[in-house]
């Protein structure tokens, strides 16, 4: 009698050869393990936040590439490991109040607080005031 296997690959480069029987315990568990999170960034305009042509958020999926996401429109929804989804989404919040505050979001800001750095402030030097008695 012999025992029909399957092997899975993963993207880490390891190999696991499974009995046939043991296939579906071994795919509910991986499932069962899996978090989906639901983050919605309503206080910024999702252009300035994703980047151009998707940029940003390319950049933030490299940053976490344990993760699957999707963004479309003001939602990201993000399948994972519950402590890594909840790292992921603690993060996006931190970025989505840098964004409302300076309506920018550069590679710098996203790798400084993906890294749990205090991005640089931006300076305002071309703003100019005017208030009741002129400048």
């Amino acid at each position: 009698m012999t025992l029909k296997q399957t092997k899975w690959s993963y993207s880490c480069g390891f190999a696991l050869i499974i009995p046939s029987f043991l296939c579906n315990f071994v795919k509910l568990n991986l499932f069962l393990s899996m978090i989906e999170r639901i983050v919605i960034i309503d206080n910024v305009d999702p252009v300035s936040f994703y980047g151009v042509n998707n940029s940003n958020m390319q950049l933030i999926r490299n940053l976490f590439p344990k993760l699957r996401m999707a963004a479309r429109g003001s939602v990201i929804k993000v399948i994972g490991d519950d402590k890594e989804t909840a790292e992921f989404e603690k993060k996006i919040k931190e970025l989505e109040e840098y964004c409302v505050k300076y309506n920018k979001l550069t590679e710098e800001v996203i790798l400084d607080v993906i890294k749990g750095e205090t991005p640089r402030e931006l300076k305002m030097d071309d703003v100019i005031i005017y208030g009741v008695n002129g400048k």
